[in-house]
């Protein structure tokens, strides 16, 4: 199979006319540990590793075939080969020598012996490699003083090294082929007796911001083979060059921020970069702040951009009077005049909006729950600016009605005096509340509903509290008691022996977008909550709770009525408790409960897989 892959790609090499080319396998071993097994159950011990190293440096070394094989080396397939590994015994197979101790394996003992019987014929071998470090020399352009002085020079360096035991002491030309060709003389000495040095070949200079093609450059030494090198393939390299280089700037405006201040008016921060290989000249950026319409409101601001190379950027502050408040079109052009011929134009101008209007904001800080039949309802809210500007003075609204949307009290209007930026007031209402049908009220309180201000966001404007009906009963040991909700649909009964000390229960109900989530959908929902001596306990029944709900049709719809079920919130997930008796005709449910804690009559979403049954034919 080895033998058969190398025939495979010299000829592939052949066809695409690459044939007169060396072939060097960098890297190439066994990498299966010792214990794993082949599909004949056979593992990879040291002595097989060996026997197939010492195969395939055979076929390296001896087999020719004409009709794919390298002309300059006798038609054998392979001009250079790497063994692994020296000392890789962690994970892979083929080591020549064991990590830790550095004691040579099996492997290398094959090796030591299979080498030191090839023939020691001492010769010269001229080898070269070539190197250009265009990337290196194009990311570090040096700004030129003036700028127009700004260029680059990229090195080619050759580096002629003899991998034979025969020096090379009588000078050989070196041939960089340019047009016309360059022509050095160099000598070698013989393999590990002398440290390589580079030859500077040639250059290629870069004087200008400009777009340039490059060929590749191919370097020989001894090109005549006047020196006996038994393998002259690597007497010749090819450095390979980037066929186009956009070596121009590239001036970027990567950022564009606005902070207004009440007392200092607009102030506006850019950062540019340059992301070309040139570095840029001295250019201007300008500031454009104008109406939504395209109408310029206050002169064009210019900054002096100073020269950067690449990589750099500069980030620069300007101060503009501020307009009345309103919402604005912010505009920054680096290079405005067009002076720069760069890689992309189109990032050159970042727009943004300003929005220097007021911003009222109405959020609810404190409400209580109502209970049934009496007392007040206190009610805290506040007003904010969030804007960057004063807000004016206007009005607000707030009103209290039930479910039905019955109004309990007269919508009332308050007024609101002006708001500085960040400025904030505080309300609280209070409101005296009558007996209810419904287990909710709606407390709505609204700013600025006439609309006199222009402002960043008018969702913010109002906000809604939906205020429970709480009620309360207190158990005694020796007596039943029945609570029932403010709307009269659900009734707690409580038998008799259910508590062994006094006991306050409240029943909560609970607005059903407010429970937390692992329900499709509920219908019904509330919290039980138990007190004795004024302290919240838990687990105080020694007997269940039945818990009765008389549903409506719309409480119903679009869902399946067969699906309702009943549940209990443990801390981490609703848990199901399920319904002890169901009265469809009746609208109704019974289910029990031992605790306190919070309930939800609802649904769970049913997920239907497909059943998919293979027959085998």
């Amino acid at each position: 199979i080895f033998r058969d892959n190398l025939i495979a790609f010299r000829q592939w090499m052949k066809d695409k006319g690459e044939q007169d080319k060396p072939l060097i396998i960098s890297e190439y071993g066994v990498l299966w540990p010792d214990w794993l097994k082949d599909e004949d159950g056979v593992g990879f011990p040291p002595a097989r590793v060996s026997h197939f190293m010492t195969q395939t440096f055979d076929l390296f070394l001896n087999e020719t075939y004409p009709d794919v094989g390298y002309p300059a080396d006798d038609y054998r397939l392979v001009q250079a080969w790497a063994w692994y590994s020296l000392s890789d015994d962690s994970y892979y197979n083929g080591y020549l020598f064991y990590h830790s101790s550095r004691t040579i394996s099996p492997m290398g003992e094959t090796y030591a012996a299979y080498t030191a019987a090839l023939s020691d014929t001492r010769y010269a071998d001229l080898t070269l490699s070539v190197i250009a470090p265009v990337t290196d020399s194009l990311e570090h352009i040096p700004l030129g003083d003036p700028y127009d002085t700004t260029s680059v020079t990229i090195p080619i360096w050759a580096y002629v090294g003899n991998l034979g035991k025969v020096p090379v002491d009588d000078p050989v030309p070196l041939v960089t082929y340019l047009s016309p060709p360059v022509t050095y003389s160099v000598t070698a000495a013989a393999r590990y007796t002398a440290d390589i040095q580079p030859f500077l070949v040639a250059t290629i200079a870069l004087t200008r911001p400009a777009v340039y093609e490059f060929s590749d450059i191919t370097v020989a030494v001894d090109p005549a083979h006047t020196v006996a090198d038994p393998r002259p393939w690597n007497n010749v390299a090819t450095v390979t060059l980037p066929s186009v280089v956009d070596a121009r700037p590239d001036l970027q405006l990567t950022r564009l921020v606005s902070d207004y201040l009440t007392d200092a008016g607009l102030y506006i921060t850019i950062t540019i970069a340059n992301g070309g290989i040139w570095p840029s000249p001295p250019v201007s950026a300008s500031l454009v702040l104008s109406d939504l319409h395209g109408s310029l409101l206050i002169p064009i601001a210019r900054l002096a951009i100073p020269p950067l190379t690449f990589g750099d950027e500069i980030t620069m502050t300007a101060h503009l009077t501020a307009p009345n408040p309103g919402l604005y079109a912010l505009a920054a052009t680096v290079d405005d005049a067009a002076q720069v011929d760069e890689q992309d134009e189109t990032n050159n101008r970042v727009q943004t909006t300003v929005d220097l209007r007021p911003n009222l904001t109405v959020s609810i800080v404190e409400g209580s729950t109502c209970v049934l039949g009496s007392g007040d309802l206190y009610v805290t809210y506040t007003i904010a600016n969030t804007g960057l500007t004063e807000a004016a003075a206007t009005s607000g609204t707030r009103s209290l009605d039930n479910t039905f949307g019955t109004l309990v009290f007269a919508t009332e209007r308050f007024s609101i005096p002006s708001l500085l930026p960040g400025a904030a007031l505080t309300h609280t209402c209070r409101i005296s509340l009558t007996s209810s049908e419904e287990d909710f009220y709606r407390f709505a309180v609204a700013v600025d509903d006439d609309d006199l201000l222009d402002e960043t966001d008018e969702e913010d404007n109002q906000a809604l509290l939906m205020v429970p009906i709480l009620v309360t009963e207190t158990l005694l040991p020796d007596s039943a008691a029945v609570i029932t909700s403010s709307a009269g649909d659900l009734v707690l009964f409580v038998p008799t022996g259910t508590v062994t000390v006094p006991t306050n229960l409240e029943f909560v109900p609970v607005w059903p977008t407010e429970l937390p989530p692992g329900l499709w959908r509920a219908a019904m929902a509330f919290r039980l909550a138990a007190y004795q001596d004024g302290q919240t306990v838990a687990y105080p029944f020694n007997r269940p709770l039945t818990v009765t709900w008389w549903y409506t049709d719309s409480d119903m719809a679009g869902m399946d009525e067969a699906d309702l079920d009943f549940f209990h919130w443990d801390v981490a997930s609703w848990q199901r408790i399920g319904l002890e008796r169901t009265a469809p005709e009746m609208n109704r449910v019974r289910a029990s409960t031992w605790d306190t804690g919070l309930y939800a009559f609802g649904w769970r979403r049913k997920y239907y897989l497909p059943l998919i049954v293979h027959t085998a034919q």
